[in-house]
Formats: structure tokens, C-alpha cells, sequence
């Protein structure tokens, strides 16, 4: 790692950039679109602002927008975005929380499934003790992200959409072939909350044509039976950080984190990610659905080994402690 005064020789040699903007007017912004294709940012902006993070990330060099104040607030965020943007392996919530936190994890395949994913996450949620106003915002956010994975993404090879069309009321009927992924997780101070998909047709740019759209808009409401845009800007309006992680035409993984600890959500992280080895992806995929085929808990493998250990440490403890009582006595 080094520092540059010259934002250029970013854009001639560096591999991952990490960038302090003080605006969208910054000189660093005019060489964005110099960087080279297998290079990869992280910009800090002063304040949040979800139209400057979409006019930055319409850059593809540009990974991740983060908003300076929100740093602080979580001290591992740069160390989870160098790891994403150097070496991949990006997909998945237990990244985002420490050692230990139990991951529920839900698949689903039908509109039944997603009820039951639901009442599963709330019931979960009642457990934290949230306000009223965070257990609604928890339940909007996994409902639009469960219908677009379930209704929005699953288009043929062609890349039509098979479900789009469909009104509300013809949903529920439909039943996938490949399953849509649940999973949550909470540290105390931020909820996760992730929605994966193994097709793989969310777009970038439709993306942030819609949050763009809908944040510059008046009337942010579309007339439209389904879509991408609306809801996933209702969910950006309910989470401190957005991210879509993608391997295009095969899976995509979108995570939501509430900040417990604020009194309003506000948007202050928002990436997109591809991940450079899909053969990886795809296996890590495949297991998670194969190891909760019917829904459940995760445990963070290391933290199981750690509990193994201390275990093992605590029960050789005790018969070293109590080895004079128990052994047989000498002599007499």
C-alpha cells in the first residue's frame, strides 16, 4: 500500500484504489474512467448521498461508495472491502459479522417458501427487541428482496423474463427449479440481511437507472406489475449499506445492513461486486443450499473449531485440578 499525491499514477499502475473524494467535483473523479479494466475503487465521500454514489458507480472501476461518517461508526468495513476487492470471495453475510454469529439461512422455491422464510426472519427479529419502525423496515426489505429474486430474476436462456408479466394475484402458483436463498444474521449493532438468486440477470445499469430515476423523481411510484426499481430503492431508503454481489448469468447475492444503533436509516455503503473466480462461487453456492436444504441455522466454522478447543482446554483444566483427588493413593 502506498500514497499518491498524483491521481494518474493510480490510473497507470494500481490494482485497488482506495480514494477520499470531497465531491463529485474532485480531480481524482476525471481519471476514473482511466484506471485500468482489472483495477478496482472504494471512494469516501464527505456525506451520503445516493445520487453522487450512483453518478460515481456508473464508473466500472467503481466498486464501492462509502460515506466518511460511516467509518467510524464500523472500523472492519475497509478491512471486509480490501478482501472483496483483492482477492474476491464475496459472497455471503457471516464476512460481515464476527466470530460466532449464528446465520439463518432459508431456501426457498415457492410463494409458501417466502412466507415461511418471513415469519421465520421476523420471529427471529422479535427476539432482538427492535422498535416498531426497524421491524417494519426488516420485513419491506426481505419481502422486495424475495420477490425479485423469486419473480424478477429467473429469465430464460434467451434472457426473457419468465415471471415479469405476472400480476400479484398469478404468483402464487409459480414454483422455481432453482432456489432462492435467505439468509440473516445479527451482532448487536447491525442486522444482515442477504437475497441470492442462481440466475444472475440483476444489471448494474438497471440498477442505477432505477435508483437514480427514483431518487431525482417526484412521483417515485411506477405503474408497472414487477421490477427492480421501486423496491429496491424503498430498500435503499431502509438500510445503511446496499451491496449486490454478482457472478453475471449465473448467481447474484444482495445484501442489506440496518444499523441498529441509529435512529433513522440512512444510506452510507453502496457496492457492486463481481466475483473474479465463479468456479468458487458457484461451489460455495451449491453447499449453502445442499447443507440447509430445509432451512436453518449456520454456525461460522471457526468459531465451532475455537469451541472445540476451549472445550478440550477446560476438561484437560479439570484433571490436572482435580488429578490428586482422583488418583489412587501411594503407600499407607
Amino acid at each position: 500500500m502506498r500514497l499518491v499525491d498524483d491521481p494518474k499514477a493510480v490510473a497507470a499502475e494500481g490494482d485497488v484504489l482506495l480514494g477520499r473524494l470531497t465531491g463529485v467535483g474532485d480531480p481524482l473523479v476525471s481519471v476514473l474512467g482511466e484506471l485500468r479494466p482489472e483495477g478496482a475503487s472504494a471512494l469516501i465521500l464527505p456525506e451520503p448521498s445516493l445520487v453522487d454514489a450512483v453518478h460515481l458507480l456508473r464508473q466500472p472501476s467503481v466498486q464501492a461508495v462509502v460515506a466518511e461518517d460511516y467509518l467510524g461508526a464500523t472500523p472492519n468495513l475497509l478491512t471486509y472491502l480490501a478482501g472483496k476487492l483483492t482477492w474476491g470471495n464475496i459472497f455471503g453475510v457471516s464476512k460481515l459479522l464476527p466470530w460466532g454469529v449464528l446465520i439463518g439461512t432459508e431456501v426457498i422455491t415457492s410463494n409458501e417458501d417466502r412466507h415461511r422464510a418471513i415469519t421465520s426472519l421476523l420471529a427471529f427479529v422479535k427476539t432482538l427487541r427492535l422498535r416498531a419502525r426497524l421491524c417494519d423496515a426488516v420485513q419491506l426489505v426481505a419481502e422486495e428482496l424475495l420477490m425479485n429474486a423469486l419473480y424478477d430474476a429467473p429469465v430464460d436462456q434467451q434472457g426473457r423474463a419468465l415471471f415479469g408479466h405476472l400480476q400479484p394475484s398469478q404468483r402464487a402458483s409459480v414454483r422455481l427449479e432453482r432456489p432462492v436463498t435467505l439468509q440473516y444474521g445479527c451482532d448487536g449493532r447491525r442486522l444482515v440481511i442477504s437475497v441470492r438468486d442462481t440466475y444472475g440477470s440483476l444489471r448494474r445499469s438497471s440498477v442505477l437507472d432505477r435508483l437514480e430515476h427514483c431518487a431525482q423523481a417526484v412521483d417515485q411510484i411506477a405503474d408497472k406489475p414487477s421490477g427492480a426499481g421501486l423496491g429496491l430503492y424503498m430498500v435503499s431508503k431502509h438500510a445503511a449499506e446496499l451491496m449486490f454481489n454478482s457472478v453475471p448469468g449465473k448467481t447474484t447475492e444482495v445484501i442489506v445492513v440496518l444499523d441498529l444503533a441509529a435512529s433513522t436509516q440512512r444510506l452510507r455503503h453502496i457496492g457492486f461486486f463481481n466475483e473474479p473466480n465463479p468456479v468458487a462461487a458457484e461451489t460455495r453456492a451449491r453447499e449453502d443450499s445442499s447443507a440447509t436444504h430445509e432451512g436453518g441455522w449456520l454456525f461460522d466454522l471457526r468459531y465451532l473449531l475455537l469451541t472445540i478447543a476451549a472445550l478440550l482446554l477446560f476438561v484437560v483444566a479439570g484433571l490436572v485440578f482435580l488429578w490428586p483427588y482422583l488418583a489412587p493413593a501411594r503407600g499407607g
